[in-house]
């Protein structure tokens, strides 16, 4: 289901300090993150170390290239030892793992630049595939916790 969503790979760190900053004051005591789609690890690298320094950060990607490039990087913060764990996101995977406090899926339910003149992008994002993507992230979600979601096509 995952290789029918974003595949764009550009991101910057602290891309969304705000949305990041509300999620960390919302929820100061979370323990296990989920960055779905993490791409070259920005994302991870962003939490780590400005907004979830004590949390553990499980970033997931179906991009090879990416990933290498994020587990590469990951010398370049002052992050303590095990706080980041970069994986290749694969539904047998994903199963295993026990739930997070906090997943964001921060542009990549959507096939951005691919849909920006589209007035309707059902032939190439049905709905169904952002649903199931929500329905999968919800099952790796603690009760009442937070999945955070921007820049999607829904």
């Amino acid at each position: 289901m995952t290789h029918l969503l974003q595949t764009e790979t550009n991101t910057t760190f602290d891309r969304y300090p705000a949305v990041f900053s509300a999620a960390s004051s919302r929820l100061p005591g979370a323990r296990r993150l989920l960055s779905f789609g993490c791409s070259k690890g920005d994302e991870i690298f962003s939490l780590a170390t400005q907004y979830f320094n004590q949390s553990t950060i499980v970033g997931v990607d179906r991009n090879q290239e990416c990933l290498e490039e994020a587990r590469n990087r990951i010398t370049e913060f002052d992050i303590r030892e095990n706080t980041i764990k970069i994986e290749l996101s694969d539904q047998h995977w994903l199963d295993t793992l026990p739930k997070f406090d906090c997943i964001f899926a921060m542009s990549v339910l959507c096939l951005w630049p691919h849909t920006e003149k589209m007035d309707d992008i059902s032939g190439v994002f049905p709905f169904d595939n952002f649903n199931s993507a929500i329905m999968l992230l919800d099952t790796l979600l603690k009760p009442d916790d937070l999945l955070v979601s921007v820049s999607s096509n829904a």
